[in-house]
């Protein structure tokens, strides 16, 4: 896997930004430790700390789907993309690509804003 995102990180090159959910504990800052210093060096890379509940962080990519402000790239995934997104947040159901896309989102709609943050806020992403 770790030869897979350095080799798509050469091709898409260093201008653009990696985000990688950096899980809980201290396991999860070994992770995006090693992938800074081992896998991405030198590219524009950093772990993000998920806060709330995946819901949450999916309100703001749910809310630009809704008003036809999301596009998908037709491709072999977008099948099995557009079933998991219809489905969340089902019970039981696969949902690590919604989280991929909307931490995704997220990490576009704060660069596009400056640095606010867009999801996981308890006001809905408001600017204050």
């Amino acid at each position: 896997m770790e030869a897979l995102i350095h080799q798509t990180a050469q091709m898409d090159g260093h201008e653009v930004m990696i985000r990688m959910e950096q899980e809980p504990g201290s396991a999860g800052v070994d992770v995006i430790d090693h992938y800074a210093r081992q896998v991405l060096t030198g590219y524009n890379f950093k772990g993000i700390k998920s806060t709330g509940s995946k819901v949450s962080r999916a309100a703001a990519l749910s809310t630009a789907a809704e008003q036809g402000n999301l596009f998908i790239l037709h491709g072999h995934f977008t099948g099995a993309l557009m079933d998991e997104l219809v489905l969340f947040p089902t019970e039981g159901a696969h949902d690590d690509q919604v989280d991929a896309v909307s931490g995704g989102y997220n990490a576009l709609a704060l660069r596009a804003n400056g640095g606010f943050r867009a999801a996981g806020r308890k006001d809905g992403g408001k600017r204050p």
